[in-house]
């Protein structure tokens, strides 16, 4: 089987794991292994994105699909009375069972925010990103924050969080409270809005940074290490100012 592909010489005809090449792993290189052939498949299947251009879907749609429980369909097993050494107990699914099971799939790189849903406080937010050019954000442009004067830190959104994050502590941190906001050393945001005019606080490792919106985007502060602060200040920047300009901000003196 092809390295990369998993494609083997017969054409259309995918392999991996233990069967195929290295001979004998883990568990853990077969499942990366069918990963790869599924990603395989998809990229002949469908076209690829362009850089810069997020995939186009009907979010209220998606919300409406989600909100009906849809049951997993049971696996075909070999009946007790036909099973031997020879035969496999579990079967696969059909064509139409296979569509019908992944009709299940939440979507989660496409929107998740399961985490605003779950949220009792409301202190998790959606907002849209642009992409600044940068094709890992266009994949998915819906991101999520975290109003932290109104999160008690509860942990359900971790509960509920479909990966490993801990999303009241992952997303970038909105503070009111100027008192508060000084005394975070990371993943410290104010937002404010002066007749129009968007900015932005946060604090980073330990230091304050300043941007401003004004058709360009304009930077205070002590320079910082990598331009990972300022990236990550004017995508949550612009993206609240495009898509929550609802949200509470403050106003400088």
């Amino acid at each position: 089987a092809d390295p990369v592909t998993f494609e083997t010489s017969v054409p259309d005809v995918y392999a991996g794991g233990d069967v195929v090449n290295d001979g004998p792993a883990s568990i853990v290189k077969a499942v990366a292994a069918g990963k790869a052939i599924a990603d395989s498949i998809l990229q002949r299947q469908s076209p690829k994105l362009e850089p810069g251009k997020a995939a186009s879907f009907d979010r209220a749609a998606l919300l409406r699909r989600r909100s009906h429980r849809e049951w997993r369909v049971p696996a075909p097993h070999t009946p007790l009375a036909d099973r031997d050494e020879s035969r496999e107990v579990v079967l696969t699914y059909d064509a139409q069972q296979a569509h019908t099971e992944a009709a299940r799939c939440l979507d989660c790189d496409a929107y998740c925010s399961l985490c605003v849903g779950v949220c009792p406080n409301l202190a998790l937010l959606t907002y849209e990103t642009e992409s600044l050019d940068n094709p890992a954000t266009a994949r998915q442009p819906f991101q999520v924050a975290v109003l932290a004067d109104l999160c008690n830190e509860c942990g359900n959104c971790t509960t509920f969080c479909p990966t490993a994050g801990q999303p009241y502590r992952d997303k970038p941190r909105l503070y009111l409270n100027l008192h508060e906001f000084e005394a975070q050393q990371d993943n410290a945001f104010m937002v404010f809005n002066d007749s129009g005019r968007w900015s932005m606080d946060a604090r980073w490792q330990g230091a304050t940074h300043h941007i401003e919106l004004d058709n360009d985007l304009n930077y205070t502060g002590d320079k910082p290490a990598s331009a990972e602060p300022v990236a990550s200040m004017a995508v949550l920047l612009r993206g609240i100012a495009k898509s929550m300009p609802h949200l509470p901000v403050l106003y400088r003196e």
